[in-house]
């Protein structure tokens, strides 16, 4: 009987759960409060069970008093007396059942609490210790990962921005190549124009043009007599194609005087500073100026100017005293306003040349046209005769009318031929 009574240490005795914590006083409260119900329920019933009998019986009595009042008294009485020993045993019985297994189930799962609380306890103090170790490794491996990554990432962004400084210095020395390169190149054509230009323009001259490498000026130009006698002070000219001719650009003009040996150093350029009110020809900082344009006509009067003094003179004073004349006039505004007059008469003369190419242009054209239409019609004209003669004579039309050459063809011919010389 006390083994089957007995509960499981790890299990509720009316579940068959485990039991921890709060579930113990919640099983056990449970379990009273289902013994104190079964047990008042087993009362009652028992006590209405009793009822029923016993009305049963003492309707049953009263019925057979009616036949023999003293037997029906006697079993009354009798099942009476059994029948209060039999409900206060019954009673007893189950009060004391109920007593000791109050007692049983307390101390059982008390017990069994207890136990099982040690062993969560014990459970739960491992598992703290194994989840702290495994923290410890974790932010270990965190702590050795990151210095990995950020190793990494730090070697990733210096070799970046070592191929960013390289790539920016690439492309500054690409561009600074490119444009040196492009700034050359201007230079370079536009002094072979302007050599072209004086070498036209002076075919006996000695024109020399500087080597890379040597403070001189862009081109020399040393005069030619026409006794085949060069004269020693030179016309040097310097180039420059930038939008500006800057302090140091006047500063090498000035050198190269005293290189050359000779007051004549012109800067040649199509964007004169502002100074230069006529756009074509001036002076600024003691170096003379020049447009493109002008050049030629200053250099013609230059050149003659500087055959007589080497004519006329008779000794280095008087060539020295001429010479600074020279200088003082080409300086000064008569001969400014000379420049200007040539350069506007030059532009007057350049418009003409064109315009009348225009029109050459035009007129060819136009009668290139009409000299199409007349032969045309001639054409066609020789197609119809030929049809009507061609079975008279073996000689087409065509050929007659080319024989005799068509002779307003002929003029216009001419004409156009003319114009073209």
């Amino acid at each position: 009987m006390e083994k089957e009574k007995r509960l499981d240490s790890d299990k509720c005795p009316l579940c068959g759960k485990p039991l921890a914590g709060e579930e113990f006083k919640k099983a056990y409260e449970k379990l009273k409060n289902e013994v104190e119900k079964e047990t008042v329920k087993q009362l009652k019933t028992s006590e209405e069970d009793w009822k029923v009998k016993f009305e049963t019986l003492k309707k049953q009595h009263d019925e057979d008093v009616k036949h023999n009042n003293e037997n029906l008294k006697e079993g009354f009485e009798s099942t009476q007396k059994q029948t209060k020993e039999f409900y206060e045993k019954l009673l007893k019985d189950t009060l004391a059942n109920f007593d000791s297994l109050k007692k049983t189930s307390e101390a059982q799962l008390k017990e069994n609490f207890e136990q099982q609380l040690k062993n969560k306890e014990s459970e739960l103090k491992k598992s703290n210790e194994n989840l702290k170790n495994v923290q410890k490794e974790i932010a270990k491996r965190a702590v050795e990962l990151a210095k990995e990554e950020t190793a990494k990432l730090e070697q990733k962004i210096t070799e970046r921005e070592l191929e960013l400084k390289r790539a920016k210095e690439l492309t500054e020395d690409l561009q600074n190549k490119l444009s040196q390169s492009s700034s050359e190149l201007k230079g370079e054509a536009g002094e072979l124009n302007l050599y072209s230009k004086l070498s036209d323009a002076f075919p006996d001259d000695r024109l020399t043009t500087k080597k890379k490498g040597k403070a001189v000026g862009d081109i020399i130009h040393h005069i030619r007599m026409k006794n085949g006698k060069i004269i020693g002070i030179p016309i040097v000219y310097d180039n420059k194609v930038s939008e500006h001719i800057s302090r140091t650009d006047y500063q090498k003009a000035n050198k190269y005087k005293s290189v050359h040996k000779t007051k004549y150093v012109i800067i040649v350029s199509s964007n004169l500073p502002k100074e230069i009110k006529n756009g074509v020809y001036g002076e600024k900082n003691g170096v003379l100026l020049a447009a493109p344009s002008v050049i030629v006509d200053i250099a013609k009067q230059l050149r003659e100017a500087i055959i007589d003094i080497y004519r006329t003179s008779g000794s280095n004073t008087d060539r020295d005293t001429k010479e600074a004349k020279l200088y003082e006039y080409i300086r000064s505004q008569e001969f400014l306003g000379i420049i200007s007059k040539l350069s506007k008469i030059s532009e007057e003369l350049n418009g003409l040349q064109q315009g009348e190419e225009f029109s050459h242009q035009t007129l060819w054209k136009r009668r290139k046209e009409i000299e199409e239409r007349l032969k045309n019609a001639y054409t066609n004209l020789a197609s119809e005769i030929e049809s009507i003669l061609a079975e008279q004579s073996g000689v087409t039309a065509t050929e007659l009318i080319e024989e005799k050459e068509m002779p307003v063809l002929k003029k216009g011919r001419k004409k156009i031929a003319a114009s073209a010389a």
